[in-house]
């Protein structure tokens, strides 16, 4: 059994040790064995629909487009794919790019409001 599915399994096995009784996770087993019975798979044995966005198209199909206008030209990835977010344009882009430019715009402001906190560089590493 390959690493992986092994620490998979003994993790499985805790938890239900741990949280419940012989009978009732003889249940849940039973029920989950039927819900990944009607994953579909490829021939190969990969879930359908678990693979990486290739495109700016795929990720226009999946995300909501939004509008909005960023204040600072920043780029912005997902999934490896990139997109110029430039400074007082209004852009139309999948909702993804615009929750990333939201995240880092958060780091901005926190910014604004403490510029007197120094970190030293290192801080917080525990290696």
């Amino acid at each position: 059994m390959p690493r992986k599915k092994a620490r998979v399994k003994s993790l499985i096995k805790k938890d239900l040790k741990r949280a419940m009784s012989i009978e009732d996770a003889k249940e849940v087993i039973a029920e989950v064995k039927e819900e990944i019975d009607k994953v579909e798979t490829t021939k190969e044995g990969k879930i359908l629909g678990s693979k990486k966005v290739q495109s700016y198209a795929e990720l226009c199909k999946m995300f909501p487009i939004v509008n909005f206008i960023p204040e600072e030209t920043v780029p912005l990835t997902f999934n490896g794919i990139k997109v110029m977010a430039l400074a007082n344009i209004e852009m139309y882009v999948p909702k993804c790019f615009k929750d990333i430019y939201d995240r880092h715009r958060r780091g901005v402001n926190l910014k604004k409001e403490l510029p007197d906190i120094e970190i030293e560089a290192g801080a917080g590493n525990l290696g």
